[in-house]
């Protein structure tokens, strides 16, 4: 991906070179982009389900090791060919207020496929007797969960 966004003769002086006179560096494929930006351990879902296009926009950004042309359409038709690699991105519906631009949400596949196979398994295994807590473990499952997201005391002691 360097050698394509940077080409140039090898040595202290070659690398960073351009098309021509004040085009600017040459812009990596937008399957490189999108293999980096979606990468399941260090993308936009490595640690969130969901992602904003402002988030798209500021990771194909840094993407760019070399930056992009002046025009300032470019960063925009980019993350537009970034979300049209096959396999990768997934627009899932929005939420909470459309009044500011850039709010369109997406997902990757990989976290949808993560998803049907949780769904499948579940379906897959129930009745079945695979996994079974006791009407005691559940509950104090629940509390651990409950105080552990702050919403409310376990039932093993009163509020105060």
């Amino acid at each position: 991906m360097v050698a394509a966004a940077a080409p140039g003769p090898p040595g202290p002086d070659g690398g960073a070179g351009v098309d021509g006179p004040g085009t600017g560096p040459r812009i990596p494929p937008p399957g490189d982009i999108a293999a980096v930006v979606f990468d399941p351990k260090e993308g936009l879902t490595a640690n969130d389900k969901t992602f904003s296009r402002a988030q798209l926009l500021a990771a194909v950004a840094n993407a760019l090791e070399f930056g992009i042309d002046a025009d300032p359409d470019s960063l925009e038709r980019l993350c537009d060919d970034v979300l049209a690699v096959e396999g990768y991105a997934v627009r899932v519906p929005t939420i909470g207020s459309t009044v500011m631009s850039s709010v369109d949400r997406y997902t990757t596949q990989d976290i949808l496929d993560a998803e049907e196979s949780v769904r499948r398994q579940a379906l897959e295994r129930f009745g079945s007797s695979a996994v079974q807590l006791t009407g005691d473990q559940a509950a104090a499952a629940i509390d651990v969960f409950q105080v552990a997201a702050g919403s409310i005391c376990p039932r093993s002691s009163p509020p105060r």
